[in-house]
C-alpha cells in the first residue's frame, strides 16, 4: 500500500527532490538547487528524526524514499549551520 502525501499539506507540494520512487533509485538534486519549500521539508523531517520517528516512516510521512528524506534534512542541516555561522559576530 503506497502512502501519498496529502495534496493541500506543504508536503505535498513537494519539487522533484521528495516525489516518491518505486524503483528505489533516489534522484535528490545536489543542495544548490533546492527550493525553501525542499529545506523547510528537510526541516520537518529532521524534528522527525530528532524525536525518534525512524527514517522509513519519515519517508513515507514525506512520500519519498527514507534516503531521499535523510538527504533533505543533512541539507537543512547544513544550511542551518552555514547561516548561523555566517551570522555569528566575532567577539575577538
Amino acid at each position: 500500500m503506497s502512502v501519498q502525501p496529502d495534496k493541500g499539506d506543504m508536503l505535498g507540494a513537494l519539487s522533484l527532490t521528495a516525489q516518491h520512487n518505486p524503483t528505489g533509485a533516489d534522484r535528490t538534486p545536489a543542495m544548490s538547487t533546492l527550493t525553501e519549500e525542499d529545506l523547510d521539508v528537510g526541516g520537518h523531517a529532521q524534528r522527525l528524526r530528532e524525536s525518534g520517528t525512524p527514517w522509513t516512516a519519515i519517508g513515507i510521512e514525506l512520500g519519498c524514499t527514507s534516503d531521499t528524506a535523510r538527504r533533505l534534512a543533512n541539507a537543512y542541516v547544513t544550511l542551518a549551520n552555514e547561516r548561523a555561522r555566517k551570522d555569528q559576530i566575532s567577539l575577538f
